[in-house]
């Protein structure tokens, strides 16, 4: 049984599997789960071994050698494996998750640490393109406790927290060691400043637009106000 982020219940077929234990029946008998201090839970989660517990649910029922106590149990539930393989398509490369894993576990899980090919560690910022570089992917520690890395044969590696090596050329188009390229972000910040200053500049010549219309029929009404005005002059002075 592998951890796959869900909540792992060991019925019946489960136990019959991995204990050979038959003759579970739910109609009298049940499975039980406990923290280390007893409490009751529903199942286990995280990778690890627990105690789990068969017990008859009725007083009128035992065991073939006549007792009814509990009995106790030790099931495992195995880290999930990880093969270190990449993704690249001319980027910094980063940990390539299985899909079968892709619910509990995303590029977010992996600190990147990039090596020269002198063996000197550098940072994905100070890479040349052009240059040859190696990579490896480390599971933080929130994740070393349900994931191990595995090599190509399947075996897990001696560090299991700790992908194997894989070498790269650096084409120059840089990566933040979590699936996002600089070049990306960059383009993004530039985008969102693009459309401030469109946003910006057309409400200037909206204003601008509005004004001089306004402008306009001020000049108008003036004209309007002062023909009239002269013609009232020049009756008068017809008069």
């Amino acid at each position: 049984v592998y951890y796959n982020g869900s909540e792992r219940v060991f019925d019946a077929a489960t136990l019959a599997e991995l204990f050979g234990l038959t003759g579970f029946n739910s109609d009298y008998m049940e499975i039980v789960y406990e923290d280390a201090d007893g409490t009751a839970k529903s199942g286990e989660t995280n990778a690890g071994e627990y105690k789990i517990k068969i017990r008859f649910t009725s007083g009128l029922y035992c065991w073939e050698d006549g007792t009814s106590d509990d009995i106790e149990l030790t099931v495992k539930i195995s880290k999930a494996q990880l093969p270190s393989q990449w993704n690249s398509g001319g980027k910094v490369p980063t940990i390539s998750v299985p899909e079968s894993l892709a619910n509990c576990l995303s590029n977010d899980a992996f600190n990147y640490t990039y090596t020269d090919e002198d063996g000197n560690t550098v940072s994905a910022s100070d890479m040349v393109a052009g240059k040859t570089y190696s990579v490896k992917a480390t599971l933080k520690p929130e994740y070393a406790a349900n994931f191990e890395f595995i090599d190509a044969s399947g075996n897990v590696l001696p560090d299991a927290s700790v992908s194997t090596s894989h070498e790269f050329d650096y084409s120059g188009d840089g990566s933040n060691g979590n699936g996002t390229t600089d070049t990306t972000l960059t383009d993004k910040l530039m985008l969102a400043l693009l459309i401030v200053m469109g946003t910006m500049t057309l409400i200037i010549l909206i204003i601008l637009i509005l004004f001089a219309s306004y402008i306009r029929q001020e000049k108008k009404r003036i004209k309007v106000m002062s023909e009239a005005i002269e013609e009232v002059r020049q009756r008068r002075n017809g008069n």
